[in-house]
């Protein structure tokens, strides 16, 4: 279970996963909030729901990527958690959550 291995244990309560399976994480004209969905990620990565909340993810984030320019590869700068993130940052958010499931192993 990826939460004992990150000594989550018990950081999900059903309310929490609620709230993050339902909650507007993939506005479609807005930004996104990548730190929450880079939070929601790993507190859903063992969830029966994680299929259908990545698929979400994939349509909201990966067309979001810049495509052209001196950018390319890159996510634009976010202000929608209330803090401001440079490019940098929002692109190591945006690559830190796509990865999650290949970044947590089971060791066994």
């Amino acid at each position: 279970h990826s939460s004992r291995r990150l000594g989550l244990e018990g950081a999900t309560t059903a309310r929490q996963r609620d709230r993050l399976l339902t909650a507007d994480l993939f506005p479609v004209t807005e930004e996104l909030d990548l730190l929450a969905l880079f939070h929601s990620a790993g507190a859903l990565l063992d969830d029966p729901a994680w299929s259908e909340w990545e698929a979400r993810l994939l349509e909201a984030l990966l067309p979001r990527q810049v495509s052209e320019g001196a950018a390319a590869r890159s996510w634009n700068p976010s202000s929608r958690s209330g803090h401001r993130t440079d490019r940098v940052t929002s692109t190591a958010l945006a690559v830190l959550t796509l990865e999650a499931p290949y970044r947590i192993v089971d060791p066994h």
